[in-house]
């Protein structure tokens, strides 16, 4: 993969070379004979025609190249060699080789507006070869689609785990079913029971405290005493309901947020609101405990307060274990319940049907969908490609069949015997799930390893074509505005335009990392990567080819070259296993923590050099100077980028 890279880059330079060497004098020659200038055409006869020469031998030597290279990986990377196979086509398509052999012929024979015509051709017939060499192979929407179909499936096998596992709740409830009944309705009596001799002694109470009279508040304390341990026993026996529900708040090991899934998710374990119904007797008792110290001490007034609060309290425990009871009843309707369990495996055959693949003119939206099978979340992914079976696939259909066996075992009300075969399907069902999971990595994995090889060859020719605006700006600014010629006038626009091309290219680059969307810093520096791009177009179109032009020019050719760096890294920990593991569904970023922490930093420090720079320039100027200003507030804008990256970044690595 590395060896194949380095060949494209080269191949990269080479069309970069052509497109530069060579054109920028017959374009200044044609400018000049439009404005009716004179144009020495003897001196500038034999140096074009040479340069012409070199681009035309390194263009047979690329051609033959991409040839023998094409050949080389045509089995071992069938993707890489058909890119250079299209490039090498649309190459011979256009005849860049026959024209450049034309120009030459043309600058031999001094037709210089001729040549510059057809140069122009040439320059455009290698932007497009050159496009096809930097952009991947159109199978990124192939192979997202495919991510999206794996995708698809996993949820979809996540919604039937869950209401598999709801279903389990409830068939291993079933032979507690009697016992929680009778338990419900037992505790039921009793706190109509404690209601009513509770409500008798507030009477009583409130009698004595209208005759003012101590003693014989103390004497109800000993009754009220009587009925608080009552309370106090039945919130016990609320808590511990031997042989019906666990003590832990869990039922079969799974945890309470997934044993909530009892009928379809809407009907949750009993077991938490029973607790409830237990806290609240337990409140009451603690009221009644503060009404037996006041009537203790002879306060009968504050007593009755209390008593009744523990009333109220009572109450609402008695609504809670009413609708436990009425649960408890409909909990375990065998036939609703195996109802529920064909309707899941009508599902998960639809499933597995789909991972198989779809049969000739049908897809997965209208291949035998039961209405009203369709589970939440499930969704067509429309025409499937035919291929191999989705992983899992087996899987899932062993699951559909532990789950017409447990539906048999409930119609026979078996519920040991379902639960059995409920557990199967769990099983299989998460070892299909697991088998998506380990796919969907692998091809995360090799979809981040296209994106970087494309990123990084962009990202080099940039670089490549903004060193070359560079030396192109010294060269003009060594000479002196005042002696520039016309030719360097045209020289100088055409570096603005070549400015302004990377301004799109960075756009280009942009929009794929927003499309991408794991990272945070990478899409912003490129972001301001082409805003200072745009702000040097501008200063080349205003001929300003001075020290804060070109210091902006390196700045511009360093973040390239960090940018690189980043992506190299990214490549080198895939290649060592070390990148792109997702697990558990989540999308890994397209760069390390570590990577964008390194762009972060390098960012900061241009920053910093900025600030000191226009410092200094601003302290000698005074504020007077708007141009300084306007600078200055640049670099405060790119500190608030920079403080808003670095608390994004802290929030993904700590989780907060």
């Amino acid at each position: 993969m590395l060896v194949t890279q380095m060949h494209l880059n080269a191949a990269i330079r080479v069309f970069l070379f052509a497109g530069a060497i060579g054109l920028a004098p017959l374009a200044r020659v044609r400018s000049a004979e439009q404005a009716g200038s004179a144009v020495e055409v003897p001196a500038a006869k034999a140096p074009l025609a040479a340069k012409q020469q070199i681009v035309r031998d390194r263009m047979t030597q690329l051609e033959d190249r991409m040839f023998r290279l094409q050949q080389r990986l045509a089995e071992s990377e069938a993707d890489q060699a058909r890119r250079l196979e299209a490039a090498l086509r649309r190459a011979r398509e256009l005849l860049i080789g026959r024209n450049m052999d034309e120009v030459i012929a043309l600058l031999e024979r001094a037709q210089l507006t001729a040549a510059a015509d057809r140069q122009l051709a040439i320059t455009d017939g290698l932007g497009q070869v050159l496009k096809i060499l930097l952009e991947d192979l159109d199978n990124t929407k192939e192979r997202k689609k495919e991510i999206d179909r794996h995708k698809d499936f996993r949820d979809r096998i996540a919604g039937l785990l869950e209401r598999q596992r709801g279903l389990k709740t409830r068939t291993d409830a079933a032979g507690r079913r009697g016992q929680l009944q009778v338990a419900i309705q037992d505790a039921v009596a009793r706190i109509e029971a404690l209601i009513g001799r509770q409500q008798k002694e507030i009477d009583k109470t409130t009698a004595a405290a209208g005759t003012n009279d101590p003693a014989a508040a103390r004497v109800l304390g000993g009754s009220q005493k009587q009925i608080r341990l009552d309370a106090q026993a039945l919130a016990g026996d609320l808590r511990n309901l031997p042989g019906i529900l666990p003590p832990t708040g869990t039922l079969n090991g799974e945890t309470e947020t997934e044993s909530r899934g009892a009928r379809d998710g809407e009907q949750a374990s009993l077991e938490p609101d029973i607790r409830k119904a237990a806290d609240e007797v337990e409140r009451s008792a603690e009221q009644m405990r503060m009404a037996e110290d006041d009537l203790d001490r002879g306060a009968a007034g504050d007593a009755a307060a209390m008593q009744e609060e523990a009333v109220e309290l009572l109450r609402r425990a008695l609504r809670q274990l009413k609708q436990q009871e009425e649960a408890a009843r409909e909990l375990l309707d065998q036939a609703e319940a195996a109802g529920q369990q064909r309707k899941l495996k009508r599902q998960a055959d639809q499933l597995a049907e789909d991972m198989h693949g779809p049969s000739p003119g049908r897809d997965a939206k209208s291949g035998g969908q039961h209405e009203g099978d369709q589970p939440a979340g499930a969704h067509s992914v429309g025409q499937l490609p035919p291929g191999p079976p989705a992983p899992g696939a087996q899987n899932v259909e062993q699951a559909g069949e532990h789950m017409e066996s447990a539906a048999g075992a409930l119609d026979r009300e078996q519920p040991s015997q379902a639960s059995e075969n409920q557990q199967r399907a769990i099983e299989e069902l998460q070892r299909a799930q697991d088998a998506l999971q380990q796919t969907l990595d692998q091809m995360r994995r090799e979809q981040q390893e296209e994106i970087l090889r494309g990123l990084e060859s962009r990202f080099r020719a940039m670089l490549a074509q903004q060193l070359a605006v560079n030396k192109g700006t010294g060269t003009l600014d060594s000479k002196g505005r005042d002696a520039w010629t016309h030719g360097d006038e045209l020289t100088l626009a055409g570096l603005a335009r070549d400015e302004q091309s990377l301004v799109d290219q960075a756009g280009q680059v942009l929009e794929i990392l927003k499309e991408e969307g794991t990272t945070i810093v990478f899409p912003r520096i490129v972001e301001q990567l082409r805003q200072d791009m745009v702000q040097l177009t501008g200063r080349l179109r205003d001929r300003q080819t001075g020290a804060e032009t070109q210091r902006m020019e390196a700045d511009i050719a360093t973040a390239l070259e960090e940018l690189i760096d980043a992506v190299k890294q990214l490549q080198q920990e895939l290649q060592e296993g070390e990148g792109g593991a997702g697990g558990g569904g989540g999308s890994p970023p397209l760069l390390p923590d570590s990577a964008e922490l390194k762009l972060l930093r390098s960012c900061q420090q241009r920053v910093n050099r900025q600030t000191l720079e226009f410092h200094k320039a601003y302290r000698e100027a005074g504020e007077r100077d708007a141009q300084l200003r306007e600078g200055l507030n640049r670099i405060a804008e790119r500190q608030r980028e920079l403080a808003d990256m670095a608390r994004k970044m802290n929030e993904r690595i700590t989780g907060q």
